[in-house]
This record gives C-alpha cells, sequence and structure tokens, in this order.
C-alpha cells in the first residue's frame, strides 16, 4: 500500500477535538445559580398551591443533580421576599432583580398572569439570560412573554404533578449542558461590569459638579433610594479604604471617624 493511500491523523496539540476531555465545559465556582419565577401575588388557591409544589420538585430535583461535578444553587423569592415581608418594595426590588440578573438560568413557571414574573422576564432578557418555560397544558400563556428574546433552553407543558417531574428530569441534561455553555460565555461580562464601582464614579461626579443625589436622581429620572442604594453599597465594601483615606485627611484633635463623615455628607445631602 502506497502512504498516499493510507490513513493517518495529526495528533497536534494545538487541534481540539470535541472528544478531548480538557475541552469539558467548566466554571468556577462549579455553581449553576437557578432563579425561580413565579405568580407570588393575588393567585387564586389553586394556582397558588400549584406553584408551591412545582417549585419544591424543581429545587428537589436540581439540588440532588450532579453534571459533570457541577451542581446547581436554586434561589426561590417566595422564601426571602414574599408577600407580607418585612421587606419594602424598592428593596424586594433590588434584590430580585439583582438575583435575575446575575442567574445562570431562569425557571418561568407561567400558570397565571403576574406582573413581577413579566418584570423578571424583561429583567432576564436584558441580561440574556436563559430560560426554561413550565405551564399546565391548559394554561394559556402571553405571546408576548413567549416573544421574549431570551434563549429557552427548555419548555415543559406538563399535566400534573408526576408528569413535570418526570419531563424536567428527562430534559435536565441537556438544559443543563445549554446552560453551562452560556454561563461560561455571560460570567466574564458579567465580572467586568462589577469591577466598574458605580458608586465611586457617581460620587467623584457628584463632587465635581457640586450636586446632591436627590437633584441627580431628579435629572436623570432615577428614584432618589437607588443611587443612594449605590453610593452606600460602594461605601460599605471599601471602608477600610476610606478610613485610611480618612485618618490621612485629619489632623490633630480634628480627627473625623467613618461615621463622623458620613454624618457631615448627609448633612450636605451628598451621602
Amino acid at each position: 500500500m502506497k502512504d498516499s493511500d493510507s490513513f493517518a491523523i495529526d495528533f497536534d496539540s494545538a487541534n481540539r477535538m470535541p472528544f478531548n476531555l480538557a475541552e469539558t465545559p467548566m466554571i468556577d465556582p462549579s455553581i449553576l445559580r437557578v432563579y425561580l419565577a413565579s405568580p407570588l401575588t393575588n393567585s387564586d388557591p389553586e394556582t397558588s398551591n400549584d406553584c408551591r409544589l412545582v417549585r419544591e420538585m424543581t429545587r428537589r430535583i436540581l439540588e440532588n443533580y450532579d453534571y459533570l461535578g457541577i451542581r446547581f444553587e436554586v434561589y426561590d423569592p417566595a422564601e426571602v421576599t414574599p408577600p407580607g415581608s418585612e421587606h419594602t418594595s424598592e428593596e424586594v426590588y433590588l434584590t430580585d432583580h439583582n438575583r435575575t440578573a446575575n442567574a445562570d438560568l431562569v425557571i418561568f413557571h407561567v400558570n397565571g398572569p403576574s406582573l413581577g414574573v413579566g418584570m423578571e422576564a424583561q429583567i432576564a432578557a436584558g441580561a440574556t439570560v436563559p430560560r426554561v418555560v413550565v405551564s399546565k397544558k391548559d394554561a394559556r400563556v402571553s405571546r408576548m412573554f413567549l416573544g421574549l428574546f431570551s434563549p429557552t433552553v427548555g419548555a415543559i407543558q406538563y399535566a400534573n404533578d408526576a408528569d413535570y417531574e418526570a419531563q424536567l428530569s428527562k430534559q435536565l441534561p441537556e438544559i443543563t449542558r445549554k446552560t453551562l455553555e452560556s454561563a461560561k460565555r455571560r460570567r466574564p461580562f458579567i465580572e467586568d461590569i462589577c469591577d466598574v464601582e458605580l458608586g465611586r464614579l457617581i460620587f467623584k461626579q457628584r463632587i465635581l459638579h457640586s450636586i446632591t443625589i436627590d437633584a441627580l436622581a431628579r435629572s436623570v429620572d432615577i428614584g432618589e433610594y437607588f443611587l443612594r442604594r449605590v453610593w452606600r453599597e460602594y461605601v460599605e465594601e471599601n471602608e477600610e479604604e476610606f478610613e485610611g483615606a480618612i485618618r490621612h485627611r485629619s489632623k490633630g484633635a480634628n480627627v473625623v471617624t467613618l461615621e463622623g463623615w458620613q454624618e457631615r455628607y448627609t448633612r450636605l445631602g451628598l451621602f
């Protein structure tokens, strides 16, 4: 047999083969964050009970599942900011907004109309978070919700609890694979956004332009609460840096503590 008739494979390490185990997709930390979105307010007893059962089954199935060492971490707002909790409306919005936008997957249970679920759907779409859409076979789901540009990695229409559990378990390997691929693409961008230190930028510009938080909020049509929250979180995360700067600028008997500095800026409307 001539050499030209023989079969050969180039095993150059630069060539990537789909069966190369080194290419198995991994993330750090090896956790996929899941947000459960379902109607929580003004639902009839039957819908509320169905949603509760679906959330419980979803959590149980996902938290007991292992995909190549990758595990699920499930966040259920019904357990943290349920209707009637002591949280303010602003706190509920910020908490659920951040959890939705930073999730690796959102599972939408859409058995009834819900303003909150609609908002969570748009937040997830804006952050390109993949989703799984869950509904009963006889449920009417909004076409606007279904038409969102979020990547849908799974869809389940179930007849009863056992049917839902069977379908979720069957689809879970493919859902996990697609979610993992998405997380590898999205997480670097999320980390870059978090590194921007928006609180520092806002504070610097306010000082340069001598503008208070409430005046800034009015000028950009944003609720004052949210700007103050961004700034306060920045101060809390960089407390040591601020205390060091305060000590450096304080002399003799005029030493100012971090609390004193905050009080002064609060009086000026800058904190």
